[in-house]
């Protein structure tokens, strides 16, 4: 009989195979009420699936990435997440005992990427501490496309040999009243993956196996 790893060891492998809650293109049978802002439902599907043999947490975690009404945006709980999976036919990838650490990966790397926008935001802008300041940067929206290579990710993989993204995120980003796209790329190192470590949110060394390209 084949043991199953620890969590901790297939923890990001999950986290890489299972696909962001975003939808990418609505199919035949996505919901029609989908805000454009985030690409997911207006109305957050909190109720245990059928398929589910065990309950999972509707509770939501609080990013730290503002939106341009002042608020910040809130992470899915491990039960929209997994809806959000049966939505898309892609339930079966996953067990539900790891959603809660697919979650924290996912809510972490997000985090992450949003710390190297404001990096970047940096260098161009001169950022105030007082989040009601029109230059302070704000996510407007964002979309999942993990299937559309960007121009270095396609240089990287098709000319130079990279291994590609395992996803892609483009951010509407609003900073003095105009609108910024950046690009995240999340690449996966399986070789790393065995030292990974469920995060916390704002953990920068517990996940090794995946890294960010954000620009």
């Amino acid at each position: 009989q084949t043991q199953e790893p620890p969590t901790s060891s297939r923890m990001s492998t999950t986290a890489r195979t299972s696909p962001c809650p975003v939808m990418h293109k609505k199919g035949k049978n996505e919901e029609s009420n989908v805000n454009p802002a985030n690409q997911m439902p207006d109305i957050p599907n909190k109720v245990q699936s059928s398929e589910q043999t065990r309950g999972l947490s509707t509770e939501r975690v609080h990013s730290t990435i503002l939106k341009p009404s002042g608020e910040t945006w809130s992470y899915p709980s491990p039960q929209m997440f997994y809806n959000a999976l049966v939505r898309k036919g892609k339930a079966q990838d996953v067990r539900e005992e790891d959603m809660d650490v697919i979650v924290a990966v996912h809510n972490n790397m997000n985090e992450l990427a949003w710390h190297d926008v404001l990096r970047w935001e940096a260098l161009r802008t001169s950022v105030s501490e007082t989040k009601d300041s029109p230059s302070v940067p704000t996510l407007s929206k964002f979309i999942g496309r993990p299937n559309d290579l960007t121009p270095k990710a396609w240089v990287l993989s098709n000319i130079f040999g990279y291994q590609k993204p395992f996803d892609r995120h483009d951010w509407t980003i609003e900073r003095n009243g105009q609108s910024v796209r950046y690009v995240v790329d999340f690449y996966y190192d399986e070789e790393k993956g065995k030292e990974d470590e469920t995060p916390g949110l704002h953990d920068i060394h517990a996940v090794k196996s995946i890294s960010i390209d954000a620009r």
